[in-house]
Parts: C-alpha cells; structure tokens; sequence
C-alpha cells in the first residue's frame, strides 16, 4: 500500500497589511522529501498522529511530498501559492501510482487570484490522482469550508477542539479513515451545510460557552457510530471573501441521507446558538 503524505497549510488574514512570502514559509517550515517525516516523535501534529497510525500498518509505504506552513497573515502571494502548489503537484506526480493521499490542510487559506486556496489544492490533487483514489485532509476549526473542498475530497476531518489541542488526534482519524477507505472497510460521504454566520472568536471555544455545546453533539454522534466524523466549523473572522460563514461537515459511511440529516441537526443547534456568541 503506497500513501502519500503532504501539508500546505495558512490561515489568512486579510485585514493584514502584510502578505504572505516565501520568506513566511520558509521561517515557519518548509521541508521537503524524506524531511517531511523526520523529527515527528513527542509532536503534537497532525502528521505526527498519521504516522503514529500509517507507520503501524504493515505493508503500508508512506511518500512524503511536500510540507509548507507559514503563520497567520494576509494572502499568499500568487507566485508563491503556484510554485508550491506546483512542487507539491510535481512530487505526488512522482509518486503515482499511490493508494491514497492524505492532506495536513487548514481550511482557511487563501492566495491572491484564489480566495479558496484550499478547494484549488484539493481539485488539483483529485485531477491527479483521479476520482477513485482516496483523498483524506484535515481542517483547522476556524476553516472556511467551501463546496468545492467537500466534492474534491473523500473526507475532510476537523479539529473539535479551540483552542486547538488535538491536532494529533486529528491526524490519526484521518489516516484510520484513509486506511479504511483503502480496504473497502468503509465508503466515506459528506454533508455540508454553511451557515449565514461569523461568530466572535474569543467566544468560540470547545471548553465551553455555544460552541462546545455543538462540539459535543457532533462528538456523541461518533461515539454512537452514527457518523465517522462530525466537523464543526467557527471560520476564521478575519477573511474579507464573500464566500465566507460557520459550517458543518459530517462524514457518513455510505449513507448520504443520513450524512444530511446529522449534518442538519447540528447545523440547526449551532444557529439556534448564534445570540450566545454575542459578547
């Protein structure tokens, strides 16, 4: 089994005055190859939970591509967002054929010329690899997530935590979900529901307050079964993009009423929500 591994990772900031170079990545991490998996032990990332998974699994031989993240702040340059997502294209074109590909993403990137920065690496991706091999990413919470990311993706998995302490864990059910998909143990769906509101930051947290009341639903649905993933999404509020609004993400298995259904629910509970955001 060949999994390929890669991150390509910005929250943006577009009420920032400073754009987004290659200086920013290369100051934050950029690493590239076998690098990619290289001093992973005792990290709490997402891609140190994949290995801990991927790297168990006999047989399964993981390709690191690409892994560039830079820190908060305005949109990617356009060079920029191209030549890495080129180099990242080069690299899994390399690597073909793969099993899968898993994706360390956050949701909430964009670039000049691409305000959803994150559907474009997906749809590349998918038109790489084509419709049949799985494709697995994981989202920050305050991930801005489009239509386009949740057709281009197999399955899309979320923090449930702010602030963001699972990242790890994170990353281990996206690889178990990749691994699943790989052996036909599970067929993942996905329902998404936006929603026509930007809630406070400070007031969304996963310890308590609204938030945590959602987040709690979602995660009593997986652990009756009832979904593989349930993501609930606060956005980043700093994103001056039309497309912009909380959502929710359920990924099913195999069942895309039901998938709607739970997707709906939540949603409902986080709207009906939205005065206790209010500082």
């Amino acid at each position: 089994m060949r999994i390929a591994l890669g991150a390509f990772s910005h929250e943006a900031n577009t009420f920032s005055p400073h754009p987004t170079t290659w200086e920013d990545f290369n100051a934050r991490h950029l690493r590239r190859g076998e690098a990619v998996l290289e001093g992973l032990k005792g990290l709490a990332t997402e891609e140190a939970g994949a290995m801990s998974v991927l790297g168990e699994q006999a047989g399964c031989q993981v390709l690191p591509l690409l892994s560039a993240k830079a820190l908060s702040g305005g949109p990617v340059l356009e060079g920029v967002f191209r030549g890495l997502l080129d180099e990242l294209l080069e690299r899994l074109r390399a690597a073909l054929l793969v099993d899968g590909v898993l994706l360390v993403l956050h949701g909430a990137m964009m670039a000049e010329g691409e305000p959803d920065a994150t559907g474009e690496i997906l749809r590349a991706v998918r038109e790489l690899v084509g419709p049949k091999v799985p494709v697995v990413g994981t989202l920050d919470l305050h991930a801005n997530v489009t239509q386009r990311m949740v057709e281009q993706a197999t399955a899309l998995i979320g923090y449930h935590t702010a602030p963001h302490v699972d990242a790890y864990e994170t990353g281990q059910t996206a690889a178990r979900i990749l691994l699943d998909t790989v052996w036909g143990k599970i067929k993942p769906v996905m329902a998404l529901e936006r929603l026509p509101m930007i809630v406070p930051a400070e007031n969304a947290r996963h310890t308590e307050g609204p938030l945590s009341e959602v987040i709690g639903m979602a995660l009593a649905l997986e652990r009756e079964g009832l979904i593989l993933h349930g993501g609930v999404y606060a956005v980043q509020p700093w994103m001056d993009t039309e497309d912009l609004g909380c959502s929710v993400v359920v990924v099913g298995d195999g069942d895309a009423a039901s998938a709607r259904l739970h997707a709906r629910t939540l949603a409902r509970a986080f709207w009906e929500r939205r005065q206790a955001f209010m500082p």
